[in-house]
């Protein structure tokens, strides 16, 4: 529950509203992004959810971009670099070749 609560507390749109000042008065978390959209379909309240998800969803929700856009950093995670299939460690290399591309 501690280590749910410290990474709800250092998520980036909290960080972004903190830096700008703003504290927003949160009454409900949910992980499931599918759960957050019927929620917000219903006038249940609002949510911050990356581009991705938005893309292709068919709820009736509006997305209104956020300036200054809020930077995630993503990192590749892996058991043991040893042992990764052939096909893993190209996907790897072919997403660090693209990174300007990615951003």
């Amino acid at each position: 529950m501690m280590e749910e609560q410290l990474r709800l507390e250092s998520s980036e749109p909290l960080e972004a509203f903190r830096a700008e000042g703003f504290e927003p008065e949160i009454r409900l978390r949910a992980h499931d992004d599918y759960s957050i959209l019927s929620m917000v379909e219903q006038g249940l309240g609002i949510s911050i959810l990356t581009e991705l998800v938005l893309n292709k969803t068919s709820y009736n929700v509006a997305a209104v971009p956020i300036e200054p856009p809020i930077i995630r950093t993503m990192s590749i995670v892996v058991k043991d670099k040893k042992s990764l299939s052939l096909a893993s460690r190209k996907f790897i290399k072919c997403l660090l070749d693209s990174r300007s591309e990615l951003t």
